[in-house]
């Protein structure tokens, strides 16, 4: 039994951060029910590499390997059963993990956005690679920045009754991660020039 073995999360997230937070929680113990649309679903089920003999629509390593530990249904959110269904399931679930277009405020809320762009606005983005090349994103960035919000003791304090909705700004808790690292960073020492002693 992990930490979170009694906590249940509603998946409706596509592509790796969200799956990958996602699977951080499974990993500890949580039921993860993903929700996907009824047409392509999840994007990344379309992603190479491909395991050999895996069903056409499942075939992804990367999809097999993020949802390992998860169960899946398919839902047609456009309709109205579809929709009714899916309030029933986020009634029955302690936590609703999802990435749709944001609802918040700020210049960017209408656009839609993946890791590289977040990254690159708040210049996480040309922290990997060689100097003189091209930018190299890491893995998983956001989901590794959503998951630790999902500690065992939150969860459960939402157990008691209902809870907050978090709203996680990637663009802002990624500037203000570069600031307080800057912040506390100590200067590099100055070397001075020194004469040899005869």
């Amino acid at each position: 039994m992990g930490a979170l073995s009694d906590v249940k999360i509603l998946d409706l997230t596509r592509l790796l951060p969200g799956g990958f937070c996602t699977l951080l929680l499974a990993d500890l113990g949580a039921e993860v029910l993903k929700v996907e649309d009824t047409g392509m679903g999840d994007y990344v089920r379309w992603a190479p590499p491909y395991c050999e003999g895996a069903e056409d629509s499942a075939k992804s390593a990367l999809y097999l390997a993020l949802n390992r530990g998860k169960r899946s249904v398919r839902l047609n959110l456009k309709e109205a059963a579809g929709r009714e269904v899916l309030l029933r399931l986020v009634a029955a679930y302690d936590v609703v993990v999802e990435g749709f277009r944001p609802g918040q405020t700020g210049p960017y809320t209408a656009r839609s956005g993946h890791d590289m762009n977040y990254l690159r606005l708040v210049g996480m983005l040309d922290l990997g690679g060689p100097v003189d090349g091209p930018p190299v994103q890491a893995a998983g960035t956001r989901g590794r920045q959503a998951a630790p919000l999902f500690r065992p003791h939150r969860l459960r304090r939402l157990r008691l009754g209902s809870g907050p909705r978090w709203a996680m700004e990637y663009t802002r808790t990624g500037a203000a991660r570069r600031r307080r690292r800057r912040a506390s960073a100590s200067p590099a020492p100055k070397l001075e020039a020194s004469s040899p002693t005869a």
